[in-house]
């Protein structure tokens, strides 16, 4: 309970009334309505209005996938987080329910992962060298799909072939999105894997990747002669680019 108080002298005695506390029950199962013993349930977001409190609560859930979360409060918001150690099941967070009287049945997929092979579009000889970059394609955000600049993995492969586990994004229940990767090679194009949704099977892919014609020029001062030693970046459509030492590049 959040009671608002005004702080002043001679403040009278505060009475503050709690009210008893609602359950939040709820049974996690698989993909296959089996239940998920061990799931780790986390409480500590709860929100009234613009105002954020702390509320912990960390509990498992037993060999029915069952859990019975007590004493919460009936006003604001509260959100949970759903984590499983191994079985690669996808971790997630999700809002409890304003209507507490029924039992909450959730659905926990496993990771999406990804089945593949990369090839040259010409050759259709195997790329034995590539990066994978993981992505994600939320609904209602159209066709502008969010890439991750810190997941992404270096892969050596003499046939070309790969399987990659999806990772790097937090979810909320329910997701109706997609996951992405797109893999990048030098001196190629780089090319998309088709998307997959929470519970899809990956089905066996071939990315065929096109070899990118070279960008050339040449740097010149403002006084047109040449600048050594210019770092030369490209930025693609829809992104930004900062200047890092916008100080140094204003002075000359």
């Amino acid at each position: 309970c959040i009671v608002p108080l005004e702080v002043r002298k001679n403040l009278p005695r505060v009475e503050v009334t709690l009210s008893p506390g609602r359950t939040y029950a709820g049974q996690i199962v698989d993909a296959d309505n089996r239940p998920l013993e061990g799931v780790r349930v986390t409480l500590d977001d709860w929100r009234i209005g613009r105002r954020q409190q702390r509320l912990t609560q960390i509990l498992t859930t037993d060999a029915q996938g069952s859990f019975q979360m007590k004493d919460l409060p009936s006003e604001g918001t509260l959100e949970c987080r759903f984590n499983k150690r191994g079985g690669g099941l996808m971790g997630f967070s999700k809002e409890i329910p304003a209507d507490l009287s029924q039992t909450d049945r959730i659905v926990m997929h496993k990771v999406p992962v990804f089945i593949g092979r990369v090839i040259d579009d010409q050759t259709q000889e195997p790329v034995a060298k590539f990066t994978v970059v993981n992505g994600i394609h939320l609904s209602g955000s159209g066709d502008k799909p969010y890439w991750s600049e810190y997941h992404d993995k270096q892969i050596d492969s003499n046939d070309g072939t790969f399987t990659y586990t999806w990772s790097g994004f937090t979810v909320t229940h329910p997701f109706a999105g997609e996951a992405l990767l797109k893999i990048q090679a030098k001196g190629y194009l780089a090319e998309e894997a088709p998307p997959l949704k929470l519970g899809q099977e990956c089905e066996p892919f071939v990315v065929r990747l096109t070899r990118a014609e070279p960008r050339t020029g040449v740097v010149v001062t403002a006084g047109g002669k040449p600048a050594a030693e210019a770092e030369v970046g490209w930025v693609g459509p829809d992104e930004k680019a900062f200047l890092t030492r916008w100080q140094e590049v204003f002075d000359n």
